[in-house]
């Protein structure tokens, strides 16, 4: 893979699947309902995309997925309280305590 190439365009459809589904825990039977595949695919899969993100574990290839832009979280994937805290940030109700 080329430095100006990301990772995401190495990925194939089911990988992004199964990384979106790990990054909200899914288990492996539950993956393989989720694209119709064996538990066994699946695993080929999550091998594939450690190779391809470098990764050592589940959390840490979600967390390489993440770093390198592969998923994003976005409004809807946050949970209520993320959300909550993103609008009530940018809104100014939280403040440093320098200013008054």
């Amino acid at each position: 893979m080329k430095l100006s190439e990301s990772p995401k365009e190495h990925l194939t459809l089911h990988e992004l699947i199964i990384l979106r589904a790990l990054a909200n825990g899914a288990q492996s039977k539950e993956m393989a309902s989720l694209i119709k595949r064996s538990r066994g695919t699946v695993e080929f899969y999550v091998r594939s995309l450690f190779l391809k993100l470098n990764a050592r574990s589940r959390p840490h290839l979600v967390a390489q997925a993440f770093r390198s832009g592969v998923l994003t979280l976005t409004p809807a994937d946050a949970p209520a309280h993320v959300s909550e805290f993103a609008n009530s940030f940018a809104s100014g109700i939280f403040r440093t305590s320098n200013s008054v």
